[in-house]
């Protein structure tokens, strides 16, 4: 994670005790290019989710192909013959290992820092997907002209879903990078590669067994194994958005705090970055992209920082969006746990 870095003036470190057997603590030293010390490293947060928690594995063999469901009763179609040795570029055969992350809830899209915007257009998800293909350890690539199917359970589904595949891109001359979600097709003017349709598939011995299982939601193809979105744009007007900031007291900063906006009416998440200008954390980074948020949106502002080893910060607000909104949040420490717990739970 690439974060801008915000001179703020510290508090005196005596206020953050963060163990209960040690009289004195000792905290992460990180300098901002203006010379300020800020104290922690948001990223070491992030470093200690576990991919592993949001990873399902499944098995089945590589030349005939099979079906696998998910937790949340998503089913994918692994093409037979539909892979290859990146190395030689030739077609693999035999058993391999499909690794499939799925995220469905805000807090599982916050906790792997995927955000739903598009190049400063807000999106509404109905779920990212990243898969990963290995045989014997290695990674294998999916072969040209092959496709996986995605069948998504959603009980409202909305129309005009599109496919999103998943970019890094610049946000600023320093360099500064951002994820953001480019369409599939590449064309902004149609809506046609996600279906809403009904379903029933029967299982295989090599899918987990003789079972039938039916469903209505989102069904579309992907020629990509890495992050996928199943997205909608919100076209919201210039009227109905506005800006939205978090004040935070002095000792948290970009290096050591990120701040993220979660919208109740729809599966929507983005991280507001620090603007240097204001000493304050926004929706728009500098004066590159900016994410209007809706007036009058019902959201939560969740705010996770990291003032030394172990020593963890957090803060949930939540409230209604009015115009030029600013929110003074104050993070209280809490284990990492603790915080993982309450995120998984939004």
């Amino acid at each position: 994670m690439k974060l801008l870095k915000i001179g703020l003036f510290l508090v005196s470190l005596g206020l953050w005790g963060c163990a209960d057997d040690i009289d004195e603590f000792v905290p992460d030293r990180v300098i901002d290019p203006g010379g300020i010390e800020l104290v922690g490293d948001i990223d070491n947060f992030f470093n200690a989710v576990d991919p592993a928690d949001f990873t399902e594995t499944f098995s089945g063999y590589a030349d005939w192909g099979f079906t696998i469901v998910t937790k949340h009763e998503t089913i994918i179609d692994i093409p037979a013959n539909g892979f290859i040795d990146p190395a030689t570029g030739t077609g693999v055969t035999g058993v391999i290992d499909v690794d499939i992350i799925e995220l469905r809830s805000p807090g599982e899209i916050l906790l792997m820092g995927i955000q739903t915007e598009s190049h400063g257009n807000l999106l509404q998800s109905g779920g990212e997907f990243h898969l990963s293909v290995r045989q014997n350890g290695k990674k294998l690539d999916l072969a040209p002209g092959q496709q996986v199917r995605f069948r998504v359970v959603e009980s409202s589904p909305e129309a005009r879903m599109e496919l999103w595949y998943a970019k890094d891109v610049q946000i600023d001359p320093s360099g500064n990078m951002v994820t953001t979600w480019d369409e599939a097709d590449d064309d902004p003017n149609t809506w046609d590669n996600v279906r809403v349709s009904e379903w029933t598939v029967t299982l295989d011995s090599t899918g987990g067994g003789n079972n039938v299982i039916s469903g209505f939601g989102y069904d579309c193809w992907s020629d990509s194994l890495n992050w996928i979105n199943i997205d909608l744009f919100m076209n919201l007007a210039e009227d109905e958005i506005t800006d939205a900031c978090v004040a935070l007291p002095d000792s948290f900063g970009n290096t050591n705090s990120v701040v993220y906006l979660i919208f109740d009416d729809f599966n929507g998440v983005i991280n507001l970055p620090g603007n240097p200008d204001e000493m304050l954390f926004c929706n728009y980074y500098s004066n590159y992209i900016l994410v209007g948020v809706p007036i009058g949106a019902p959201v939560r502002f969740v705010v996770i920082s990291e003032l030394g080893e172990d020593c963890y910060f957090f803060d949930l607000v939540e409230t209604t969006i009015e115009i030029d909104h600013l929110e003074n949040m104050e993070p209280v420490k809490m284990s990492f746990e603790e915080i993982k717990e309450i995120i998984m739970g939004l």
